[in-house]
């Protein structure tokens, strides 16, 4: 079995394939990266410009309020200066939102409504993903809560890191598919099983070398990715708050798309290896990928929390599945039961151990030709 293992791992890198879609990622997060610094700025927004578009917007505010015929509802009784000071004084006493810029660093793991962290210890700011998140369907201009409780699984980690992660299990997936599916399509297979005609034992060296490498494959591209964010923020942006606990949580993130891309390249080889194809493994996986998100919401809600893809972004963004109901008239959905990222996890593996049991009988039984 080792000499199998060191014989697959050996060709797995000495494919062509491999460092070409690996170079390709690469200078596309290269790209990525010039495009990021040539929109992104070194300073902050000027203090005299936030103070001069804070000044136009409450006074843009002021003005509209005034205007409007709910104050005789909200401030019954007042005069017009008194309506006017309360408005002036506590509905538009604000600073206006000026984008900033500068990329800050807490973006690769956490991505706020308006794109832009304050820079406060990631321990702070680090979104709860085990909490369910209850809230409602509207609420009067004072803040008093009215409509209908609604209950949300809150997301995970939504940063640049975990959203890119998805696309490089692409590379995981295409160079998994050809792995096997290249044999049957230069009619090599013959030759291998003349070499170890024990068909388990071959497939599943190739199972062991493939998740192994494609695993360090996927880590190395996430680590070139951050490495760069992280150089990006140094030079064009904010570097403050990343306590001992970011890092983790980085780590970590990176880690987990590493065992997903190793469990994808598992699963396209399976499904080339039932297919006979490479073409067609990279088609029916990304395929699916593309439309899985229209039919499951259309025809088929109930699979959603154990869809592939949905459990493979959160796992990797360590957020949760949840299933939820339409509140007739309301326009929101209701939250009937959810699983944590390690259950998604390990609702991935079984999808990949299934096809991969199931590539194991078919290559066992059938001819190779």
């Amino acid at each position: 079995m080792m000499r199998l293992l060191r014989a697959e791992l050996n060709r797995f890198w000495s494919r062509r394939l491999v460092w070409v879609v690996a170079l390709v990622a690469m200078l596309a997060t290269a790209g990525a990266m010039a495009i990021s610094y040539a929109n992104t700025s070194a300073t902050g927004p000027d203090a005299a410009f936030v103070a001069a578009e804070t000044e136009r917007q409450q006074a843009e505010c002021i003005e509209g309020t005034m205007g409007e015929d709910f104050l005789d509802e909200e401030l019954p009784g007042l005069t017009e200066e008194e309506r006017l000071e309360v408005v002036t004084n506590e509905w538009c006493n604000f600073e206006a939102y000026v984008e900033d810029r500068r990329f800050f660093a807490q973006t690769i793991l956490f991505e706020d409504f308006n794109r832009v962290i304050e820079a406060r210890p990631w321990s702070d700011v680090r979104p709860d993903t085990s909490k369910v998140e209850t809230y409602f369907t509207d609420r009067s201009i004072d803040g008093t809560a009215t409509g209908q409780e609604v209950r949300r699984v809150q997301a995970g980690l939504t940063g640049v890191v975990p959203g890119v992660a998805i696309f490089f299990l692409v590379v995981a997936v295409v160079i998994g598919a050809s792995f096997m599916g290249a044999e049957y399509r230069f009619g090599t297979v013959e030759n291998l099983l003349l070499w170890e005609p024990r068909r388990g034992r071959v497939l599943t060296a190739k199972y062991l070398a493939g998740f192994a490498c494609a695993f360090a494959l996927t880590v190395f591209l996430l680590s070139f990715l951050t490495v760069g964010l992280l150089g990006l923020a140094s030079v064009h942006g904010v570097t403050d708050g990343l306590d001992s606990r970011f890092w983790i949580d980085l780590a970590s993130t990176i880690a987990r798309a590493g065992l997903v891309g190793g469990l994808f390249f598992v699963l396209a080889m399976a499904v080339s290896v039932i297919a006979k194809n490479t073409t067609a493994a990279v088609g029916v996986i990304l395929g699916w990928f593309a439309v899985s998100n229209i039919l499951i919401e259309v025809f088929l809600k109930g699979l959603r929390p154990w869809e592939l893809f949905t459990n493979a972004i959160a796992f990797i963004s360590e957020g949760n599945v949840g299933r939820y109901k339409e509140i007739p008239g309301q326009g929101y959905q209701e939250l009937l039961f959810s699983h944590e990222y390690l259950a998604a996890g390990a609702i991935v593996a079984a999808w990949t151990l299934g096809f991969g049991a199931l590539a194991g009988i078919l290559f066992a039984r059938r001819d190779v030709d």
